[in-house]
Parts: C-alpha cells; sequence; structure tokens
C-alpha cells in the first residue's frame, strides 16, 4: 500500500510562523508603548503587519489549493457517475 504524501504539515508550519510573527509585532508594540520608545512602537506595528499580511498571504494560498482539490475530486467523481451509473453506491 502507497501512502500518499500531504502538505497539512507544510500547511500548519506556516501558518504557526505567520502566527507567531503577528504576536511578536504585538508584544513588540506593546514594549515599545510601554517603554515610550516611538522606534519600538513604529516596529511593533510594522512586524504586526507584516504578520497579518503573512497569514491572510498564507490563508489565501491555502485555501484555493484546497478548492482546487476538492473541485478535481468532484469532476472525478461526477465523470465516474457518467461512465458508471451507481458506480459510486
Amino acid at each position: 500500500m502507497i501512502m500518499a504524501v500531504t502538505r497539512e504539515p507544510v500547511e500548519q508550519v506556516l501558518l504557526q510562523s505567520s502566527n507567531a510573527t503577528t504576536g511578536a509585532g504585538a508584544i513588540a508594540g506593546l514594549t515599545g508603548y510601554f517603554a515610550s520608545s516611538h522606534f519600538l512602537g513604529l516596529l511593533g506595528v510594522i512586524v504586526a503587519v507584516i504578520g497579518v499580511v503573512a497569514n491572510v498571504a498564507v490563508n489565501v494560498h491555502f485555501s484555493r489549493k484546497r478548492d482546487q482539490r476538492e473541485q478535481a475530486e468532484h469532476d472525478r467523481r461526477l465523470e465516474k457517475m457518467i461512465t458508471r451509473p451507481g458506480a459510486l453506491t
């Protein structure tokens, strides 16, 4: 039996890293705010924005991949139903 390689672990790592980046930016922003350093506050905001953009980009990318996989599976099932009625029951 050959097992298929899935990309779910890769997706999880990318999602976790983008979430960690967002969290790090938020912490840096709060640290900057409480330290009254404009540089650290600005740096925190920039890192948080980068984290949010990365998170959205990763989610959009993998959502499109999932949609493509599901569409391909749907097309295969539909083709099987057309060529061999009753094959899926």
